[in-house]
């Protein structure tokens, strides 16, 4: 019975029942002694003198006399039918009898307050009760635990089971290609047994001019020895020293960012002992990464960087902004689609591994070449211009704008630039090699994915780098190219 049916309850003819404090104290001995008296006899259910025992053996002490007093409360509210108010004996066809039952011969009353909407009670007095700051420990430690499942599920699928050409190597702490002849969207991709697109690798020798092409999607291509740079550049060279022994190694897997391609650098070129290492990165960061985890004007950089690297990020990332994000609303084109948010942005992360991967570079004794990124996208393009083009904007919200996507790659690009100058390396400038053609769209599969012709392009810009550095071919050759 509780204290509501008590104290200040509302008795029929709109009497109220009040008990006082100072006879609880004075009269509790007696009324405990009446109470368990009475108790022992037989009593109808419904009967005024009755004391419940489940709710006696509930209430320590003197509280008991308020539990007494409360029965008659209790009575009228059975004779009146109120919701919540039950006989002992019909709980008991569900609950059974317990020993305080047995001790009233099952008779007496429960009386408890209707449920409220939502809200549930249990009839079991001994059953546990949570707080509310248990009940939500334990409903952020079970989700925790699903996103934790879901999160190894997704990397055990991308690690392994995504793409049959690539698999993620543990030791190394990024991808790897799997030798052998695969079969992909873009075509047959033959991986050589040292994991490299194209033919088995030259044999080493003091006679060997070796460039090491290390990048992402757009440096792997199609992963043929026919249209990707690489090999594109590998037949210029030859072309221009034709008794020279000259390779250029395909180094590039498709969806690398900077830190992945870092370790990639770290972990498989070395052995290949290079003489140059072009450097074609930062398109995977740019459009997978949300500015905020790249830069430094937020001190949450490094929590948003963390949050971008899960693989749920990732996979709703792309599931929002690829697949939905297009057929819900068109990106913003025209002057006013450029905001201005990324002027002075710098990504500072991207910026830190290839420095890092330069120092890499030097310390094999080889010559570093980076490269800026080239687009598709133009200031004046409409809606229309951009479907044509198969233009795909960066995975968050912020960039969904010509504008403001060109502001984001001028921020990468500035970047490679500065870091190309205070570094000393040689740059391959293809942004402006790109801007320079008055429409750029025969040249790219989609943002930025130059197709034979795009690539072939490329092959010449890096080609005339290497000449213009002394770096097309062994010392000699270069000397005589000079």
């Amino acid at each position: 019975i509780t204290n509501e049916h008590a104290v200040g309850a509302e008795l029929p003819g709109g009497r109220e029942r009040r008990v006082d404090p100072e006879r609880i104290r004075e009269g509790g001995k007696r009324e405990q002694a009446r109470t368990a008296a009475e108790v022992r006899q037989p009593a109808d259910p419904r009967s005024l003198d009755t004391i419940p025992a489940r709710a006696t053996a509930q209430v320590p002490g003197h509280q008991e006399y308020l539990v007494a007093r409360a029965v008659e409360r209790a009575q009228h509210l059975l004779d009146a039918d109120v919701p919540g108010v039950v006989p002992v004996v019909e709980l008991q066809k569900s609950h059974g009898r317990t020993d305080r039952d047995a001790r009233t011969g099952g008779q007496g009353i429960i009386c408890r307050p209707p449920a409220e909407p939502g809200m549930s009670i249990s009839n079991d007095p001994h059953e546990p009760q949570f707080g509310l700051g248990k009940s939500l420990l334990f409903s952020v430690v079970l989700l925790l635990l699903v996103l934790g499942s879901a999160e190894l599920a997704l990397r055990t699928w991308a690690f392994f089971f995504r793409e049959e050409i690539q698999r993620y190597d543990a030791s190394a702490g990024t991808f790897e290609l799997v030798p052998g002849e695969h079969r992909t969207a873009l075509g047959r991709v033959r991986i050589n047994p040292d994991g490299f697109v194209g033919d088995p690798l030259e044999p080493p020798g003091p006679d060997l001019w070796r460039v090491v092409a290390v990048g992402d999607s757009c440096t792997f291509g199609g992963g043929n020895e026919v249209d990707t740079y690489p090999a594109l550049l590998e037949k210029l060279l030859a072309e221009k020293a034709p008794h020279e022994r000259i390779e250029v190694v395909n180094a590039g897997i498709s969806g690398l960012n900077s830190e992945l391609a870092r370790r990639r650098l770290e972990s498989r070129v070395p052995e290949l002992r290079p003489d140059v290492v072009t450097i074609y990165i930062g398109w995977n960061d740019l459009m997978k990464f949300d500015p905020l985890a790249q830069g430094e004007r937020s001190r949450f950089a490094g929590v948003a960087r963390a949050i971008d690297e899960l693989w749920i990020t990732k996979s709703l990332r792309k599931l929002l902004f690829y697949y939905l994000r297009p057929s819900m609303r068109e990106p913003a084109t025209g002057p006013e689609s450029l905001t201005g948010r990324f002027a002075g942005f710098s990504p500072t992360v991207f910026e830190k591994e290839l420095r890092a991967m330069i120092a890499d570079v030097r310390a094999m004794n080889a010559r570093p070449v980076v490269m800026t990124l080239p687009t598709v996208v133009r200031p004046e393009m409409s809606v229309a211009d951009l479907e044509r083009a198969g233009v795909v904007f960066p995975y968050f919200p912020s960039a969904y704008a010509v504008g403001d996507f060109l502001d984001l790659l001028g921020a990468y690009n500035r970047s490679i630039r500065r870091v190309a100058a205070e570094e000393g390396v040689a740059l391959v400038d293809l942004e402006k090699r790109f801007d320079a053609l008055d429409d750029p769209t025969p040249y790219f599969y989609d943002t930025m994915h130059t197709n034979s012709k795009g690539m072939a392009i490329i092959a010449n810009e890096v080609a005339a780098t290497l000449e213009r550095e002394g770096l097309a071919g062994p010392p000699a050759n270069a000397a005589r190219a000079q």
